[in-house]
């Protein structure tokens, strides 16, 4: 089984936001979310600009490193604000 991916551009532009917004909130530098992630800092960049997919695995990894208790709700989030933009679109 394979995991999920989040391809849309804009839901990968998304989770890099709200994950900017939560690490400049907790005044955490990539280096220090890297470290606690288990990731290293170009892909923390990387996620927050948007330019790559995320797997579910690196999501939680990435929660871990900003110290949420629930990452699942950056998804949560992502996932209303595609559709709500999808239903205001048609």
């Amino acid at each position: 089984m394979s995991e999920q991916r989040f391809d849309s551009k804009e839901m990968r532009q998304f989770i890099g936001m709200k994950v900017r917004d939560i690490r400049i909130e907790k005044g955490l530098t990539h280096e220090k979310v890297a470290e606690d992630a288990g990731l290293n800092e170009k892909s923390i960049s990387r996620i927050e600009k948007g330019e790559t997919d995320i797997k579910t695995s690196t999501l939680f990894k990435l929660g871990k490193g900003l110290g949420l208790t629930n990452p699942s709700y950056i998804l949560e989030d992502a996932i209303k604000y595609l559709y709500s933009k999808e239903k205001n679109d048609n």
